[in-house]
């Protein structure tokens, strides 16, 4: 399941392993937009930066290469995967696909609890107005509730396998909107969000996956538009 959340900004002995701690950091950091595509990783600065031990962030970067979220270059060490437009067009088809299975299985299955859930997330959500902290980078707050709510709307589906699959496309989109967020998040999210959780409560199979496709093809369409004109 995707997650992310805020982490300290150096290592505190006695708060779990260095390796883990340079994972969540640096990952988060890709994530909200913070490391941008192609930049170069330098293992002795994000070291020194975090407090940490060389060797524990080469061991984090390794993880997140097996997560494509970064790439080593030869000799020349880590950098964050670059992004293109063919790829984001792949994963956005490939994510609309897996995201209609999932919300279609979710509706058909879920009970009490997942509409529980769901009404929960979309509160959060909805309590969580900041998308930009005070430097202009993505909060790590609504990323979280976001994360949160799209994984509500399709947690009954009752296939662990099709979770993680959906999971990971979750993040890889997450790392293009996180890029590009101060264009592809001007519109009117808390509608489309709104209307994902009242066609999911209804049971209306047909338009939330409708509904749910529309909302990633037209932040898709944003972000494209941003990388053309960058």
């Amino acid at each position: 399941m995707f997650s992310i959340a805020k982490a300290a900004e150096r290592y505190e002995p006695g708060s779990g392993s260095q390796a883990s701690f340079a994972y969540d950091s640096i990952r988060a950091d890709i994530l909200c937009g913070h490391h941008m595509p192609n930049k170069k990783l330098k293992v002795h600065e994000l070291a020194l930066s975090l407090g940490i031990s060389p060797g524990a962030v080469r061991e984090a970067l390794f993880r997140l290469v097996s997560e494509h979220l970064v790439e080593t270059r030869d000799q020349r060490g880590f950098a964050v995967t670059p992004v293109s437009i063919t790829d984001l067009q792949e994963l956005t088809d490939l994510r609309c696909d897996i995201e209609s299975i999932a919300c279609r299985r979710s509706v058909e299955r879920g009970g009490i609890e997942w509409e529980g859930g769901l009404v929960a997330a979309q509160y959060k959500l909805r309590a969580t107005s900041a998308r930009f902290t005070e430097d202009g980078e993505v909060s790590l707050e609504f990323l979280a509730a976001h994360a949160a709510f799209h994984q509500a709307l399709v947690a009954a589906a009752g296939n662990q396998r099709l979770l993680v699959i959906r999971a990971q496309l979750y993040e890889q989109y997450q790392r293009f909107r996180a890029f590009y967020s101060h264009v592809a998040g001007r519109r009117h999210l808390a509608a489309d969000h709104d209307k994902l959780a009242e066609f999911a409560l209804a049971r209306d199979a047909d338009a939330l996956v409708e509904t749910i496709v529309d909302h990633v093809s037209q932040t898709t369409r944003r972000i494209i538009q941003a990388i053309e004109h960058s």
